[in-house]
């Protein structure tokens, strides 16, 4: 069955402060109750993460997953390499600045 889930918001901070955010994977659990673990497994040449494994929990159902990472100056995006339960997913934010400190996300 196949699941698509779009969501804007406003965050108060420049949009080069959200990306850094983003690009922190460590931190992912500080930020998302849904991660337990995240790592970087390899990274791009500009030193951004490329390969990432994450544990994930929703709903009763716990997955431990690789991801592929792509970034530019305003998108995160990433695709499933392997999971012990999906077939495929693709994600993205796109940021956009709102002026100076205030950055939307999508």
């Amino acid at each position: 069955m196949a699941v698509s889930v779009s969501k804007e918001f406003d965050i108060n901070a420049p949009l080069a402060v959200v990306m850094e955010v983003l690009q922190d994977i460590p931190a992912l659990p500080d930020w998302s109750s849904a991660h337990s673990a995240a790592e970087v497994l390899t990274t791009h040449d500009d030193g951004t993460p490329d390969k990432v494994k994450v544990s994930v929990g929703m709903i009763g159902i716990n997955d431990d997953q690789e991801l592929s990472y792509t970034w530019t100056d305003n998108v995160c995006s990433w695709s499933l390499v392997e999971s012990s339960q999906l077939a495929e997913q693709e994600g993205s934010y796109t940021l956009t600045a709102q002026g100076d400190n205030k950055t939307h996300v999508k």
